[in-house]
């Protein structure tokens, strides 16, 4: 069984870019160990990743994430079961919110006040970007 879960959180401080490679290089690494794959949406205020694996494996590591000093206000957003991955292959894709904004005029920022429906279709679109 797979299972998808979204979360949104607020980070602490700013990161530098040298510091958000930093973190991408080591989550990479232990997602692709538990067999997590999904994405990482990043800006200035926020923090929202998609994880998709087996069950135990994203709870526990939701978990962690919950735990992190780097973040503040974790809320999940969705979980549920899904029957093919959004990531393949991906243990963490980044997506720099940042950049994307100035190249595709499409302001992320409001994705936890979005229903249900409109989520899961960011949240693809994200996934495809």
């Amino acid at each position: 069984m797979l299972t998808g879960l979204v979360y949104i959180s607020r980070p602490v401080f700013v990161l530098s870019d040298d510091a958000i490679a930093t973190i991408l290089r080591g989550c990479r690494a232990a997602n692709a160990k538990i067999g997590i794959t999904g994405f990482l949406y990043y800006d200035t205020r926020q923090f929202l990743q998609a994880l998709e694996g087996e069950p135990s494996a994203v709870e526990t590591l939701v978990g962690r994430i919950a735990r992190d000093p780097r973040h503040r206000a974790v809320r999940v957003l969705s979980r549920g079961q899904r029957l093919m991955r959004l990531c393949p292959g991906e243990p963490l894709k980044a997506i720099d919110g940042r950049r994307r904004l100035q190249r595709t005029g499409i302001d992320y920022t409001t994705l936890a006040e979005a229903d249900p429906p409109t989520l899961q279709t960011r949240i693809a679109t994200l996934a495809r970007s």
